[in-house]
């Protein structure tokens, strides 16, 4: 199958509505199509991250009691009558799942950067950012992309190229805390709106980071310069991944995702923030940027 005839069944293979033949046929394909293979895991990542919102969103306070008083006035009067109050019940459940879709279509299809406006689905925004972290940490070698270096100063150079003036990508040296470059590739967190993405692995601990830099993501951004955004998601087993994000230019958001804590996030992160802020320390900059 070629793209082009495959395209059209991505979605309903995403949704697991084929039998095991047409599965297989699809799957054949996926594992020669880098591109097809995005598609289907995006829109995965969509579902995954409406229904974490779905089952977060709380319930507005009185919702059952003012359905079963709709459907009470509805028995004792005319159809007509019934029929509006199953309407205005419905309208107001509609309303619910819509904040949910409206909030993701706002990461996922965002309207031109405006100043002073902060786009609203943070948590969105975070889901996608976990389900990315997992799904590649979960390929392990195989996330590294061919066209890109195995070392970090020819990922910087690589990404510098690739995206020019679009974005600022960083490629940090962890090698001080115990973690070594497993992994990179081009990987966004937003549809349509690649980024920069490396993972990090602790031999030790086998903890494994990912840092992102990607298109300007205004709802992960800090209430002022130097500021963090800090957001933990709980995972099925009970544990937590932390996502620590910030803007520190008009065009980037770099964003770290990793099962440790924001704390110790921030140390290994700070003085990377502070040499990009101050350009009397760029010679510290490039001291831990560079070291191998």
């Amino acid at each position: 199958m070629i793209c082009k005839n495959v395209r059209k069944y991505l979605y309903a293979f995403a949704d697991g509505q084929f039998d095991v033949k047409v599965n297989c046929d699809v799957l054949d394909h996926l594992k020669m199509c880098p591109a097809c293979t995005r598609v289907v895991g995006e829109h995965q990542a969509l579902r995954k991250a409406l229904r974490r919102i779905g089952e977060s969103t709380p319930v507005p306070n009185g919702l059952g009691a003012s359905v079963r008083a709709k459907l009470a006035v509805g028995r004792r009067v005319s159809a007509k009558s019934k029929w509006r109050g199953l309407a205005a019940a419905g309208a107001l459940a509609a309303a619910c799942v819509g904040f949910a879709v409206y909030s993701a279509w706002e990461v996922f299809f965002p309207p031109e950067a405006r100043p002073g406006i902060t786009l609203q689905g943070h948590r969105v925004a975070v889901m996608r950012v976990t389900d990315v972290h997992n799904t590649c940490c979960q390929k392990e070698g195989a996330h590294q992309s061919p066209d890109l270096p195995s070392d970090l100063n020819g990922l910087r150079e690589a990404y510098a190229s690739q995206y020019s003036q679009e974005l600022k990508a960083l490629v940090p040296d962890l090698s001080e805390p115990g973690f070594a470059l497993e992994s990179a590739n081009f990987c966004g967190v937003r549809r349509g709106r690649q980024g920069a993405h490396v993972i990090y692995k602790n031999s030790a601990t086998l903890n494994r980071l990912s840092f992102f830099s990607v298109p300007r993501l205004r709802c992960l951004e800090g209430c002022g310069e130097g500021d963090w955004y800090e957001h933990k998601v709980e995972q099925e087993d009970k544990s937590y991944l932390y996502v620590l994000a910030w803007c520190d230019d008009e065009k980037t958001t770099h964003i770290c995702c990793s099962s440790i804590d924001y704390e110790r996030m921030k140390e290994w992160m700070s003085e990377a923030r502070l040499a990009l802020n101050q350009p009397e320390a760029r010679a510290r900059f490039a001291a831990l940027w560079t070291r191998e």
